[in-house]
């Protein structure tokens, strides 16, 4: 992994399938924001980009995975819903990227941060847009199963829908 002007290099855990590093809020902005805009579009890259812009402090909540190349994945842990339950913050693994097992081993690493934090539930928010039906097969090959749905939420019609997993399990 090179060195990235403005980058930590302390690992926040290296798990035994990859390494995140925290990210801070300005480094959220920088490097983040862009890749959740290229993989999730520009409404939602427009709505990280306030919550980033906006931050009270300088944790963002989110992990990424570099290489030589940049930054490959980024993932986080976002608001606490109950002491008990949490939402999964952003997911987004680069174009390039995909297929490697980065998105697998991102949502792994933030649910068991998320299980050390004592949580017990994760709770996800998706789209039935078919930009994130990869996601979607994610989630449900990960144990996430449908707890609801919105319809007509996004901008474009589409529905939002939620799932639920029980840490620990």
């Amino acid at each position: 992994m090179g060195k990235r002007a403005g980058v930590r290099s302390r690992p926040i855990f290296f798990l035994g399938y990859d390494m995140f590093i925290e990210l801070s809020a300005t480094q959220a902005r920088l490097y983040a924001v862009p890749l959740i805009r290229e993989t999730m579009g520009e409404e939602i890259g427009n709505t990280a980009e306030s919550e980033f812009s906006n931050a009270e402090t300088e944790c963002s909540g989110l992990y990424g995975h570099f290489d030589d190349s940049g930054l490959c994945a980024v993932c986080g842990i976002g608001s606490e819903l109950s002491r008990r339950k949490v939402w999964l913050g952003y997911l987004a693994v680069r174009k390039d990227k995909r297929r490697t097992g980065l998105g697998s081993s991102g949502l792994r690493f933030i649910e068991e941060l998320a299980a050390k934090l004592g949580y017990r539930h994760i709770l996800v928010e998706t789209y039935d847009h078919p930009t994130f039906a990869v996601a979607r097969r994610l989630y449900e090959k990960s144990g996430y199963k449908p707890v609801g749905e919105l319809a007509d939420y996004m901008d474009d019609g589409s529905d939002a829908l939620y799932y639920r997993k029980t840490l620990g399990v």
